[in-house]
């Protein structure tokens, strides 16, 4: 019975809940479609489980006369009858999910007819030139870019912003493929978090990286995403940057409304930017001396 309620119903009931959060959560970027999750989640919450109730129940009713198994089975049974109730909430929850995803696939659809960015290959082939609102779908559209054009070794950035799933969509790529990151304008909130991605990273002397604290109350149509969280999530990709710690500190400590500026200098010398760099006329190695630091 202990092995039935343990393994059977508690371990396996973990196991499935615990991968649903993740396929569910923004943060994980899990793309494998739609049709195949809610097949996943129909399932777990619709098949496995109702089988491990029964399991259970039947186990329960062979040690019931059992001396001693009385309060034991009496309580298990209490559990189960919690854990049904929980389960029809999870359902619930889960077609509520579903009409959000589906929302969200329509809204992608839409947005990408009136996409707010522009990607471009010049130099060559071996620069993307990226402009406008990091929007949905741009990851994507990178990634097709960098397979079919092997010889890109580096971005041009020139964004205010955008969705912060798509700046660290872009991050994960700009890092695997060991990009050089270069800005001539603005680069401010998820741009600069994709900036900092690159292998070496340049900027003009007077172009601007700009810092704030997350807006994140409709990035996710999914769940509400916590905005502490999130920047946790995302220090932990700079500090792979080896950005200091110092500036670390202050990269989310500017509210949502208003914009962190820092200076040249403190850029140069917390290790944000490897160098200044003049016209754009990048080549791999594109950094040139720049003697009026601020």
């Amino acid at each position: 019975m202990y092995l039935s309620f343990w393994v059977n119903f508690i371990l396996i009931t973990l196991m499935y809940n615990g991968i649903e959060s993740l396929v569910r959560n923004d943060f994980w970027q899990i793309t494998p479609g739609l049709p195949l999750l809610i097949s996943y989640l129909v399932f777990s919450r619709l098949v496995v489980f109702p089988w491990q109730v029964v399991g259970l129940l039947r186990c329960c009713e062979k040690h019931f006369l059992d001396p001693g198994q009385t309060l034991r089975i009496r309580g298990i049974q209490g559990l189960v009858i919690v854990v049904i109730i929980m389960n029809a909430v999870g359902v619930i929850d889960m077609l509520h999910w579903y009409k959000l995803a589906q929302k969200q696939a329509l809204d992608k659809a839409r947005i990408s007819d009136t996409k707010n960015y522009s990607l471009s290959l010049q130099k060559n082939a071996t620069l993307i030139y990226l402009t406008g609102t990091l929007d949905f779908g741009i990851t994507g559209n990178m990634e097709a870019m960098l397979i079919n054009n092997p010889g890109i070794h580096g971005i041009v950035l020139s964004s205010t912003g955008g969705m912060v799933s798509e700046g660290r969509g872009l991050f994960r790529l700009i890092d695997q493929y060991e990009l050089d990151t270069f800005v001539y304008g603005e680069c401010s909130s998820a741009c600069a978090l994709a900036f900092i991605a690159g292998n070496k990273r340049y900027m003009a002397a007077n172009a601007r990286l700009g810092f704030h604290q997350y807006n994140l109350q409709l990035q996710s149509p999914f769940q509400p995403v916590d905005v502490i969280e999130a920047q946790k999530h995302d220090l932990k990709l700079l500090r792979k940057k080896h950005i200091s710690s110092q500036f670390l500190e202050r990269v989310f400590k500017q509210p949502s409304h208003l914009i962190w500026f820092p200076t040249v200098r403190e850029l140069l010398e917390s290790g944000v930017i490897d160098a200044l760099t003049g016209e754009q006329n990048e080549g791999r190695h594109a950094d040139k001396p720049y003697q009026g630091i601020k």
